[in-house]
């Protein structure tokens, strides 16, 4: 699969499949400066945190592509990512099917509780 850095170009694409998935728009300032795509079918991005640890921040895909396709883009993003060179790394996840992704690309489910605040 096609692997590149996510363009400033590559926005409208993002943003069309995020409303399909009926979820929030972005703009670029929102997004991690380290992303990457398979055009057309879905993007991943790293958020960069204190200590040698990523964040596995978002992942997107395009709702009009094959549920195979875009299992197996997803895949291939996370192993893209994760040969970053970090020491460590965190994502968060509402999705059922994200968690067992993760889980098995190394990710363990941890004991500690997220807080939030905004502003």
């Amino acid at each position: 699969m096609n692997i590149r850095h996510f363009k400033a170009s590559d926005l409208p694409h993002l943003n069309r499949w995020l409303k399909r998935n009926s979820h929030q728009q972005q703009s670029l300032s929102a997004l991690p400066h380290t992303g990457y795509i398979i055009p057309g079918v879905a993007c991943a991005f790293v958020r960069g945190v204190e200590g040698g640890t990523a964040i596995l921040d978002s992942v997107a895909t395009n709702s009009l592509v094959s549920a195979e396709l875009r299992n197996k883009a997803l895949d291939a993003l996370f192993v893209h990512c994760l040969k970053l060179p970090v020491d460590g790394w965190v994502g968060f996840t509402l999705d059922a099917n994200t968690q067992m992704r993760a889980e098995r690309h190394g990710f363990t489910v941890s004991n500690y509780t997220l807080l939030t605040r905004k502003g």
